[in-house]
């Protein structure tokens, strides 16, 4: 009766209830084997208290004997039987002594039950059927919780794993969507940089045609330089405009990056004086020669770098570290800066997004966007790490050789 309706753990504590009142004894443990040398108590019941937190070797215990015999009694003497080491039962001074094996199906032994007396231990009639009965209840109860247990383990790893592929698809669709928000916003700049650049050449050539006309000592010369000065910027954000949608193939050759990375710092140089910010350079080679467009390397490192001094408190630095890994050109430009707010920096790489509160062609918000189109149409990539209050990274990654990779315009 025991062995029905109940399972799992109130199965187990039901049978050894039960059992320790039929055949009347002190104490019943129902025993899982594990690891094969433990053998781990599935329940337990002594002097009427209930306990299954308890794992022992099978050497220090009769379970070896149990396990070897299939079936062991002795009704009286079996304290004379007991290992020293064995503390649970020669405590209760063991007089009368029972246990048999719980096999799987194949007949390999899993488990086992036992029970020890102090007074002498005379099994019931048909007490073998019934314990059969009962082992064949427990080996079938820890086989269906085991599988119950690898259910979950499966349920849970499946789960994980559709929790990184929904992460993924996610990434790679906000991915998507902010490469066509990107290319719309390129192809529209370029329309709007095509409309603007044919009056702004009209402009450029009657304005120089006027320029001609006026003689220095005109009252109104100052303002010529000035018109002059504003087309240029008009002309400067026009080309900007062009880039973002489709950057012009720079001539491919070879040069050595470290020389180049050099130039640009040493350009930045006065920029970075003049707002008292000082540029470091650290590179673990002298020379890494690489094939790619000069131009647009330059572009890039000189965006990045002019960003950072930018971005710099006085009296500030910005580091600039070069190496090649893997055919590839590694360079990490960080500066100690206020930081960027994760908010910001999801949108910093977006066409006409600017956080400068002056208005200028370096602040039209396309710098950071065209820097990013240039990097990607050179097989690399461009990215920004940033810890508020503690300062900004962007990671130039480029290939070495150019000529291996597809070069998208």
């Amino acid at each position: 009766k025991s062995t029905v309706i109940k399972t799992g753990e109130d199965a187990f504590r039901k049978i050894i209830s039960s059992t320790r009142e039929w055949i009347d004894t002190d104490f019943v443990c129902l025993g899982q084997i594990v690891d094969g040398d433990n053998v781990r108590s599935l329940s337990m019941i002594a002097d009427r208290e209930q306990n299954c937190d308890c794992t022992q070797n099978i050497s220090e215990t009769l379970c070896q004997i149990v396990i070897k015999e299939g079936f062991c009694h002795y009704p009286e003497g079996a304290s004379k039987l007991l290992p020293a080491a064995c503390k649970q039962c020669t405590s209760m001074n063991a007089e009368g002594f029972f246990g048999m094996s719980i096999q799987d199906e194949n007949g390999k032994s899993i488990g086992l039950i036992w029970t020890v007396s102090s007074k002498k231990l005379i099994l019931p009639i048909r007490a073998m059927e019934v314990m059969e009965i009962i082992t064949a209840k427990v080996a079938s109860e820890i086989k269906r919780m085991w599988a119950e247990e690898q259910l979950l383990l499966h349920n849970e790893k499946l789960e994980l794993l559709v929790k990184e592929r929904t992460t993924r698809i996610m990434e790679l669709e906000r991915q998507r969507m902010e490469n066509e928000k990107l290319a719309a916003s390129g192809r529209m700049a370029a329309t709007v940089a095509h409309e603007i650049n044919n009056p702004l050449s009209a402009i450029k050539g009657g304005f120089l045609l006027i320029k001609d006309s006026i003689p220095e000592d005109n009252k109104y010369y100052d303002y010529v330089g000035m018109i002059e000065k504003e087309i240029d910027r008009i002309a400067r954000i026009v080309k900007q405009m062009f880039n973002l949608s489709r950057p012009y193939q720079g001539k491919i050759s070879e040069f050595n990056a470290i020389s180049v990375i050099r130039d640009v710092i040493t350009m930045l140089d006065g920029i970075g004086s003049e707002q008292c910010v000082f540029i470091t350079f650290s590179g673990h080679d002298n020379m890494i020669k690489v094939i790619m467009s000069e131009d647009h390397f330059r572009q890039v490192l000189y965006n990045i770098i002019k960003n950072a001094i930018e971005a710099s408190h006085e009296g500030g630095s910005v580091e600039v570290r070069a190496k090649s890994v893997d055919s590839r050109l590694n360079i990490i430009v960080s500066d100690l800066g206020e930081g960027i707010s994760d908010d910001v920096r999801s949108k910093i790489f977006d066409p006409f997004f600017t956080t400068k509160s002056k208005y200028s062609d370096s602040g039209l918000g396309l710098g950071l966007a065209t820097t990013k189109v240039v990097a990607e149409a050179m097989g690399g990539s461009l990215d920004c790490t940033s810890e508020k209050d503690k300062g900004t990274a962007f990671t130039i990654d480029l290939p070495i050789n150019l000529i291996n990779q597809e070069y998208v315009v």
